[in-house]
């Protein structure tokens, strides 16, 4: 992998059977629609990234790849920062209750060129998380989602402290 390129690995346990990733083209969302299983490649600003491997059956890993972030140029319309968050699918779509954010064991390996940068694990409490991530009928769409982390053009990361990582 090229220097200026990112790579991003969620791995988790057998259960919940799928947790997917996100990448939100933070400030032109609009624009760049985000990159998930639905959308698994896209262009923006000079910079491409694309779902690798969508894994739908436990453990991993999941990867996502993102080429070109040194060449994002900033203007009125758009941003050059990206943020990562992991759907429990399995909660959301499949409404299983028992099989949350603390069952997942989720993990995710950030990588620039052949570096890690940083590992978050949700069972630390890095990042962001609304509820425990299992199904409940009063919960929202949102409630889903562990907002993991943002990163910008100059390779600043930063944790989120909330759903939509500012």
């Amino acid at each position: 992998m090229v220097a200026n390129s990112w790579r991003l690995v969620l791995e988790c346990s057998d259960a919940p059977r799928d947790l997917d990733s996100h990448l939100i083209f933070k400030g032109h969302e609009w624009f760049c629609p985000e990159v998930y299983y639905g959308r698994p490649r896209q262009t923006c600003n000079g910079v491409s990234v694309s779902l690798d491997w969508d894994e739908m059956w436990g453990h991993g890993p999941e990867t996502v790849t993102l080429e070109g972030v040194n060449q994002c140029e900033e203007s009125w319309t758009t941003t050059c920062k990206w943020v990562y968050k992991v759907k429990n699918w399995t909660g959301y779509q499949w409404m299983v209750a028992g099989e949350g954010w603390v069952r997942s064991e989720a993990r995710v390996k950030l990588y620039t060129g052949d570096t890690m940068v940083r590992e978050f694990e949700v069972n630390a409490d890095h990042g962001y998380k609304a509820t425990h991530g299992g199904y409940e009928s009063s919960f929202s769409e949102g409630d889903y989602y562990w907002s993991v982390f943002s990163l910008d053009s100059h390779g600043n990361v930063a944790e989120c402290t909330n759903a939509d990582c500012n």
